[in-house]
């Protein structure tokens, strides 16, 4: 896995969720429920720059496992529900995980983007 910028990579366990990916925020260790606002401010972002930007991306490397799930989303989503939340909807159906997901942060008034992909490594035939 790798990334830039504040879009986010989990593992699906059963007790957590777990970061995978890093966040290119200057909000280092904020989560939902904190008691201080992003700022939203990122320390490095793919394109909206009008000059070129050389980028680094963090690159995770783990066994890829049958039977694995990872939770991609962006800080719409996890800005609106904490990690506790969204482990309680994700479950083997994950088209309805991903709705009951996605219906969850509209409630809880996203106020930004909210991109959700679940994935799961197959198990081999």
């Amino acid at each position: 896995i790798f990334n830039v910028g504040d879009s986010r990579a989990y593992r699906v366990d059963k007790e957590a969720l777990v970061q995978l990916s890093v966040d290119d925020s200057e909000d280092t260790g904020w989560k939902p429920g904190s008691l201080f606002a992003r700022s939203g401010m990122l320390t490095q972002c793919f394109g909206g720059y009008t000059e070129f930007s050389a980028i680094r991306p963090h690159v995770h490397i783990e066994a890829c496992m049958p039977g694995n799930t990872y939770l991609l989303c962006s800080d719409g989503l996890y800005e609106s529900l904490d990690e506790e939340q969204l482990l309680t909807m994700i479950d083997g159906d994950l088209p309805g995980s991903v709705d009951r997901i996605f219906r969850a942060a509209l409630e809880y008034f996203a106020s930004d983007n909210v991109t959700i992909a679940l994935v799961r490594v197959a198990q081999p035939a």
